[in-house]
């Protein structure tokens, strides 16, 4: 019997069920940037205040939402490290996403329509390096160049193999 592409694990807009470690304290920080307005501007967020967060940091600009087209702004070292290349710059259209990463792109456009964050913990199956699955445990958090209209996204992820 095969393994399913991808099984969704977990997922909430509820951050109070958020597990502790680096996404909870990354949750912390962007509530403690959100001003009057209820979003934290990008010129809000300062890396040099959680240096420890950014290897898994993904910062993208929202290009549009139908479909979701995003570019990445800023690509911690995690994700270059599990995708073999850097992906700063890269133009992505959910189209060309399958299986969680497809999935999470859509809790992505509801994160910004709803202007909430939320987390999921997601298991791919990816069957390379070694690895049979990766379960992937994400925080998308909205951003806003005018604290308005949520037009940014500050997305962590953890990842950690499953080796067969």
């Amino acid at each position: 019997m095969t393994s399913p592409a991808y099984e969704v694990i977990d997922s909430s807009w509820d951050m109070g069920v958020l597990p502790p470690g680096p996404l909870h304290d990354l949750h912390d920080y962007w509530k403690g940037k959100r001003g009057p307005w209820g979003l934290p501007r990008r010129r809000d967020i300062d890396p040099l205040e959680i240096p420890r967060l950014l290897k898994y940091l993904l910062l993208l600009d929202i290009e549009t939402l139908e479909p979701l087209r995003y570019r990445v702004r800023l690509a911690g070292t995690n994700f270059r490290q599990f995708f073999g290349r850097d992906l700063t710059g890269l133009s992505v259209d959910e189209s060309q996403l399958e299986g969680g990463l497809a999935l999470m792109c859509r809790d992505w456009r509801e994160v910004l329509r709803l202007r909430q964050p939320r987390w999921a913990s997601i298991r791919q199956h990816v069957g390379r390096d070694g690895m049979d699955h990766v379960r992937f445990t994400g925080l998308a958090l909205p951003l806003s160049r005018d604290g308005k209209a949520a037009d940014m996204l500050l997305v962590a992820t953890l990842y950690h193999p499953d080796r067969p």
